[in-house]
C-alpha cells in the first residue's frame, strides 16, 4: 500500500525555482507507467544507460507480493516518478561485510534508479538535483526503523560507482565474482550516524 512519508522542495534547476516533491512508501501502477512512458522514452533517445532493461513492473509486482521480505520507495514531482528503489530486508544478501560489525543484519539495496533527467550523464542541465542521495536517506531510515542501526548494502553498476563512493561516502569492497562482478558497496553504523548532517 502506497503511504505519503515526507513532503519537501527540491530546486528545479532548468527553471530556477523550488518544486514540491513527495516521498512514498509502496507504489502503485501509475508509478510503473510513468517509468514506462517517460523514461523509456528518454532512455530510446538517449541510449546507454546501464539501468534501461530493468522491468520495473514485474519488481513492483514482486514487492507487492512480498511485503515482509521487500520495500519501494518512489520519489514524484510534477506528475511523474523522479526516483524508485527496491529494498530487501531480510534472506541472504541482508547482512553486513563491514569489518566493523559483520553478519550483522542490514537493509539491502536491490535497485535504485533515478529518472533520466535527473542524471548527470542524460541531462544538461539536470532537473532535480538530490534524488538519488534522498532515496538512500529512505533507506537509511528504513534501517533505524527496523533496528539495524542504519546498516545498508548494495551492488552498484560500474556508471554508479562513483555516486556511492564520493557523494554517499559508502565503504567500497572488491567487485562480488558471485554477483556479476558488480563493486559492494556498505553503509557502516557509523557512516549512518552522520549521513543526515552531510
Amino acid at each position: 500500500m502506497k503511504a505519503l512519508l515526507n513532503s519537501f522542495e527540491l530546486q528545479q534547476q532548468q527553471l530556477g525555482r523550488a518544486t514540491p516533491v513527495h516521498l512514498y512508501r509502496g507504489a502503485d501502477r501509475t508509478n510503473a507507467e510513468h517509468i514506462e512512458r517517460d523514461w523509456k522514452q528518454w532512455f530510446a533517445q538517449t541510449p546507454g544507460a546501464q539501468d534501461a532493461h530493468w522491468e520495473w513492473d514485474e519488481k513492483l509486482l514482486r514487492a507487492e507480493s512480498d511485503p515482509l521480505l521487500y520495500d519501494v520507495f518512489v520519489l514524484e514531482a510534477e506528475n511523474t516518478t523522479q526516483a524508485v528503489m527496491l529494498v530487501m530486508k531480510g534472506g541472504l544478501k541482508c547482512s553486513s561485510l563491514h569489518p566493523d560489525h559483520p553478519r550483522a543484519p542490514l537493509v539491502y539495496i536491490d535497485l535504485l534508479a533515478t529518472a533520466p533527467w535527473n542524471r548527470r550523464t542524460k541531462a544538461d542541465p539536470i532537473r532535480f538535483r538530490g534524488c538519488g542521495q534522498m532515496m538512500i536517506g529512505a533507506a537509511v531510515s528504513l534501517s533505524f526503523d527496523e533496528g539495524f542501526r542504519g546498516r545498508i548494502g548494495l551492488h552498484s553498476l560500474s556508471g554508479a560507482e562513483s555516486f556511492y563512493r564520493h557523494r554517499v561516502k559508502m565503504t567500497e569492497f572488491d567487485p562480488d565474482p558471485n554477483y556479476q562482478n558488480l563493486r559492494y558497496f556498505e553503509l557502516s553504523e557509523a557512516q549512518a550516524a552522520g549521513f543526515f548532517n552531510n
